[in-house]
């Protein structure tokens, strides 16, 4: 959306203003809470819009996961957000009473600058407790949603980037995502050529510090 990006850039302008202020030595209380009234609107924008995108990726990824994973993780993924569900009002009340806070560490501490999201697999937080393979299979599910959703809107196939995705799959998960990207155009870094079991239509690029060899 654009009104997203603009809403977003509008966001961190505002923050910066807010942040200056709460660094100087004394605060004008009238002024902050100039900036907290638009930080409450924008906090409200901002963080519906990524809660919509959250459930609208959420099927995509799922069934990703659960090809990749031959059905054996059940992952959803939690937006993580100090202001998410709250309405515009109590953003503002919330925003209000951190000003002491705000004040005493001399930047804003509350807002959608602070959001994050957590992939839960099997009940467990993966970013904390998984393996190295399911945080793979986490980031190209993500990836083959991003591909999915931008043909949608765009009504073209995007061109994949997969940086050494292939060295914590096994065998089965790296078969599936070459087959699942065998239609697109790829660019795919590794260190192996073994790892990759190559299809038709494929160019190697040697690279060997730095300069491309034969």
């Amino acid at each position: 959306k654009q009104q997203y990006v603009y809403n977003l850039s509008q966001y961190y302008k505002v923050l910066e203003q807010k942040n200056t202020l709460l660094k100087t030595e004394r605060v004008n209380p009238d002024e902050l809470d100039i900036w907290n009234e638009k930080l409450a609107d924008l906090n409200f924008a901002i963080a519906n819009d990524r809660q919509e995108v959250i459930h609208k990726i959420y099927p995509h990824f799922l069934k990703y996961n659960l090809e990749i994973s031959d059905s054996k993780e059940n992952v959803e993924i939690n937006y993580v957000s100090q202001v998410k569900d709250l309405s515009r009002e109590e953003i503002y009340q919330k925003l209000k009473e951190t000003v002491k806070n705000d004040i005493f560490k001399g930047h804003a501490t509350i807002g959608i600058h602070r959001d994050d999201y957590k992939v839960i697999a099997n009940d467990k937080d993966i970013s904390k407790y998984g393996s190295q393979g399911q945080i793979r299979t986490a980031v190209l599910s993500l990836k083959l949603t991003e591909r999915d959703l931008i043909q949608e809107i765009k009504g073209e196939e995007p061109i994949l980037l997969l940086d050494d995705v292939l060295s914590e799959l096994d065998t089965n998960r790296k078969e599936f995502l070459i087959n699942k990207i065998s239609t697109c155009q790829v660019f795919i870094t590794s260190t192996d050529l073994e790892k990759i079991n190559l299809k038709e239509n494929v160019k190697v690029i040697k690279i060997n510090q730095g300069t491309i060899v034969d």
